[in-house]
């Protein structure tokens, strides 16, 4: 499963930062097993109940019951680890936050500098595993940035409760307060520096995608070259001289042998009185 994805959510379309070592097939057999519960396959269930009627009494409700079927069989068969189903509509994988995956939202009761480390974060993760630039990285360093971008974000979770307390705190608990702040501002601090780490990572990604780029664009600009270099053989140019010489030698032996008389060219009058 690729770490990063886009889904569609309840209110609004987001990336997501999946959980690592997250049981695929696990994940599958339960999203089965919630679109069978859902209204598409009731309809399946009836479109095939209708089948086997029609087909017992030789009637044509293929038609209909094949767009139910077609329907339910798009969500159910062919479904996509994504994350994705029609808005107001949520599901099991979103109930808890971080259980499967982060997303943005998740983090809204954060200060907008701490939530934007959040967006450059998964954005970091998302940037490493695209381009040419992935085939040429360690995969157990891309396994290992994906671990600290999620364990960051899982940090940043669990800091919401103890958040919620010091935004409620008074000045007379200042002294219980500080040691909580503390804590706070340290954890704030490790995921400034894993963000950071992982955005230097992916601006490396990026500028050696931009380098295999520009080497792809060279090794074509060559074999264009190389595949084109015939087209200037001089011998292509030579025998086609030697073409239009045969054909005039051709043409004017024919003429004095049949006595027909000059060319208009030949003759200089004759091509003033044609140009005016």
């Amino acid at each position: 499963m690729f770490p990063v994805s886009d889904g569609e959510f309840c209110d609004r379309s987001e990336v997501m930062l999946w959980r690592p070592r997250l049981n695929v097939a696990g994940l599958r057999w339960r999203i089965l097993w919630a679109s069978l519960w859902s209204v598409p396959a009731m309809w399946t269930g009836l479109g095939a109940a209708a089948v086997v009627f029609g087909i017992l009494q030789r009637w044509g409700a293929s038609v209909g019951v094949g767009v139910g079927v077609l329907h339910t069989g798009v969500r159910v068969v062919c479904f996509r680890d994504d994350h994705r189903h029609a808005r107001g509509r949520g599901c099991f994988l979103e109930r808890i936050p971080g259980r499967f995956f982060y997303r943005p939202t998740d983090f809204s009761f954060l200060p907008p500098v701490r939530a934007a480390t959040v967006t450059a974060i998964i954005g970091a993760i998302q940037e490493l595993y695209n381009g040419a630039a992935v085939g040429w990285i360690p995969a157990h360093l891309l396994r290992t940035a994906h671990h600290l971008a999620f364990e960051a974000l899982d940090a940043l979770a669990r800091t919401q409760p103890a958040r919620a307390a010091l935004a409620h705190s008074d000045s007379t608990l200042a002294d219980d307060v500080s040691p909580l702040q503390t804590m706070v501002t340290e954890i704030d601090h490790a995921v400034d520096q894993v963000a950071t780490c992982l955005l230097d990572s992916a601006t490396l990604s990026r500028a050696w995608n931009t380098k295999l780029k520009q080497l792809a664009v060279r090794h074509a600009f060559d074999t264009h070259t190389a595949t084109l270099a015939h087209l200037r053989n001089p011998l292509l140019i030579s025998t086609a001289q030697d073409v239009v010489e045969g054909v005039f030698a051709t043409i004017t032996a024919a003429r004095d042998i049949t006595s027909s008389g000059p060319f208009d060219w030949e003759v200089p009058d004759r091509i003033a009185r044609t140009t005016s």
